[in-house]
């Protein structure tokens, strides 16, 4: 596979849940760095925090106008969530988030992406 960009995602937090932060790393090909983000995310679980960082870097990849993402996460929990397209509690606290990791990452694809 040529031409493509690896998305390296992961999320974590002190306590589970806890206060987390999410972070995504864009890499060429050849494995140089092409830009990184951190996020602050405020407390949730350390799954909802990976989960957000797959979206919020898929978004990302969508608006650099990356179309040919390899992206790599080191959860395997949250790779059985988007399998098998299970809905998840993003936040627990106000406001509350639930989403369907799968249908998101659909939507992102998409030619219209997420609102």
């Amino acid at each position: 596979m040529s031409g493509f960009v690896k998305l390296n995602t992961d999320g974590a937090c002190q306590g589970n849940p806890g206060v987390a932060g999410a972070g995504e790393l864009f890499r060429s090909e050849t494995g140089a760095c092409i830009q990184g983000f951190a996020t602050h995310l405020g407390v949730c679980s350390s799954v909802a925090a990976k989960l957000y960082a797959i979206r919020f870097g898929l978004s990302l990849a969508w608006k650099f106008g990356f179309n040919c993402i390899v992206c790599e996460i080191d959860a395997k929990v949250v790779l059985q969530l988007i399998e098998e397209d299970e809905e998840f509690m993003l936040y627990d606290s106000p406001p509350a988030e639930i989403i369907s990791p799968k249908r998101t990452i659909e939507e992102l694809l998409s030619p219209e992406g997420l609102d």
